[in-house]
């Protein structure tokens, strides 16, 4: 129906005959997407959604029947039967069938196994919102996103309604409890305003308050008016993002592409504007949870819930179609302009055989942000195997972890990505590549061990662990996070850069500061570093050349034919990093020692002055405070 990218081979789907065959698939026809719980979950049905049982589940409906159907014997001889050592009527039989099955486990299907076909079917033009009545079309549309004394009045009903199932003590939420009228519709609009920029799942083209279920409505008023408080989400996400990955909404290998069914079922322009829409907002919606993962994980210095390593999922397309196109003319418009409603699907794992012309901005966030769940759960699975010791006492990362399968893997990835995705680590994507320089410093030193020496936990730790920061700094794995520091602030002197969960500014500058004034304080005590022509730190610098110069003898481990280079001394990048030298630093050659290290962490404080807007950014200020605390060479 609508251009060649439609004509796409279909792969086999996932019938689920070894269920059909025993008829459980059939019981769970009616059961919401939305009702994610953390038991026995049934699988989706291939109705519509009923956001009337999600606000308010029945249990104890066929729906969720908790035994597995039985064959029917109502055709069987009633009479007992004799011989051996069994006396045992037909009804006494099914009697014992329906007690034992209980006892049996229950084979369910996962969400995700039906997900795409509910999507694409949903009868309503946003796969978040109910369907709407036609009789109020013209208030639907003045009304847009906006609150009204109807929404706040049905939130008001929906949160007596919970605590009455949940069996709370006789209390009713009246209409003081209940936040304002402004301060619910300010919170709607800062969920859009804010949150919705960082993790752009919903389509705003299609929303309607009144048309939004009350679960969904007052969770995205709450995320609004979180950003006043933020103190009480984490063990809040830790736990859906548990439910979200055992349902399998992690793993898209169940059924065709979802963008095949929706060319099947389209008899209109506006039909497959509005079913693609839904696909892509589910598809984002997916992306967002990895994406929130990646940043509790940083935040709380553990590894992510999801299993990182088994995610496969369908790429999102370009912001410019989901945001922009905000009518079924100027969608068709842009898909006859050259957009893509189609993208492929990614395993983490295996990035590298996607082609880079199939791949947008969205695809190398994701791929960033993959890299670093799995970095992170690698040194947590290491750390927790050989204890924290090993590794502060060893030359670097790269070098303590280079035996581990996983920590090549990821270190492959990373080397891969500019040469694969040079397009969007270039200039018009900053956040790429700041989060992909990021990545680096945390494969080529040990951040914990670098906030230790700078005072992290006391004086007496901080001196001994400048014992273990030395010896990092012989190794060309510590040039080359110097080189990567050194580009971080020459991205963020240069441009302003969009706040991302991957590349928080003020963080990765905090980072960046760190490896570089410890650099240049524990240098001094050798003449290690000194001599030769002046290596100029800000310098740019063709990473597609340098490849894995630096990673320590976790080098040579690339898949066959791809980036491996020689190292000769006419790069003077590689030549630097191997062997070190004199450097500068926006053209003014650095001395080495505590005045040096002192003098280059004043720079960091005086761009971080920048980036102070965020809640409890404190790192300005403590980088200030550490220039008085560096030793005198």
């Amino acid at each position: 129906m609508l251009l060649s990218q439609f004509d796409i081979g279909q792969v086999p789907t996932f019938t689920g005959i070894e269920f059909d065959q025993q008829g459980i698939l059939g019981s769970f026809d009616n059961f919401s997407m939305f009702s994610f719980g953390t038991g026995q979950t049934p699988g989706l049905g291939g109705t519509k959604f009923d956001y009337d049982a999600t606000d308010d589940p029945d249990l104890h409906s066929s729906a969720f029947s908790d035994s597995i159907p039985t064959i029917n014997t109502t055709s069987c001889s009633q009479k007992s039967r004799s011989g051996g050592l069994m006396t045992i009527s037909a009804s006494q039989m099914q009697k014992v069938q329906q007690i034992w099955s209980r006892q049996r486990p229950k084979v369910l299907t996962p969400i995700n196994s039906r997900l795409w076909d509910a999507v694409i079917k949903h009868n309503a033009d946003n796969i978040f919102t109910a369907p709407q009545q036609r009789g109020n079309l013209e208030d639907y549309q003045s009304l847009g996103r906006n609150m009204d004394q109807a929404c706040r009045y049905r939130l008001i009903q929906y949160c007596n309604d919970l605590e009455g199932s949940c069996g709370s003590p006789a209390r009713t939420t009246d209409k003081t409890d209940m936040l304002s009228m402004d301060l619910l519709d300010s919170g709607l609009d800062f969920c859009f305003q804010f949150f919705h920029p960082v993790l752009p799942f919903i389509h705003k083209s299609t929303f309607h308050a009144r048309d939004a279920p009350s679960s969904l409505l007052l969770a995205m008023c709450l995320v609004g008016v979180s950003y006043l408080d933020r103190a009480h989400t984490k063990d809040f996400l830790a736990r859906y993002l548990k439910t979200a990955d055992g349902q399998g909404l992690f793993m898209a290998g169940y059924d065709d592409d979802p963008i095949l069914k929706v060319r099947q079922g389209a008899e209109s322009p506006d039909i497959l504007w509005k079913s693609w829409a839904r696909v892509e907002s589910v598809k984002r919606l997916i992306c967002c949870l990895l994406y929130l993962d990646m940043a509790y994980a940083r935040l709380m210095s553990t590894s992510g819930v999801i299993a990182i390593d088994k995610v496969e999922i369908y790429l999102p397309c370009d912001d410019a179609l989901f945001e922009d196109a905000t009518t079924a003319t100027a969608f068709l418009r842009s898909v006859q302009q050259g957009a893509r409603i189609k993208m492929p699907l990614m395993n983490v794992q295996s990035f590298h055989v996607l082609s880079p012309s199939k791949l947008n901005q969205n695809s190398t966030q994701i791929l960033l942000r993959s890299l670093y769940l799995r970095l992170i759960a690698a040194k947590a699975r290491l750390s927790e195997k050989h204890g924290r010791n090993q590794h502060s006492q060893s030359i670097s990362l790269a070098q303590s972890y280079s035996t581990d399968e996983d920590y090549k893997t990821i270190i492959a990835g990373v080397v891969l990505l500019p040469k694969a995705h040079v397009s969007f680590l270039g200039e018009r994507h900053q956040n790429n590549a700041l989060g992909w320089h990021y990545l680096c410093i945390l494969l080529t030193s040990d951040v914990e061990l670098l906030e230790t020496a700078c005072g992290r936990d006391g004086l007496e730790a901080a001196e001994d662990s400048l014992v273990h920061v030395f010896r990092w700094s012989q190794s060309s794995s510590a040039r080359r996070a110097l080189l990567h520091a050194a580009q971080v602030f020459s991205i963020l002197d240069s441009c302003l850069v969009r706040e991302s969960y991957l590349t928080r500014p003020d963080l990765v500058l905090f980072v960046s500061a760190l490896v570089i004034s410890q650099y240049f304080l524990v240098t001094s005590y050798t003449g290690h570093g000194f001599g030769g022509p002046v290596f100029e730190l800000l310098c740019a610098v063709d990473w597609t050349t340098v490849g894995d110069a630096g990673f320590g003898r976790a080098a040579g481990y690339l898949p066959p034919g791809r980036l491996r280079y020689e190292t000769t001394n006419s790069n003077p990048v590689i030549e630097f990093i191997n062997k070190g030298g004199s450097v500068s630093f926006a053209g003014e050659v650095q001395g080495l020692g505590g005045v040096a290290a002192k003098k280059i962490a004043r720079k960091f404080a005086h761009l971080m002055d920048g980036f102070g807007k965020w809640d409890g950014c404190g790192y300005s200020q403590l980088l200030r405070v550490m220039c008085g605390f560096t030793h005198e060479s």
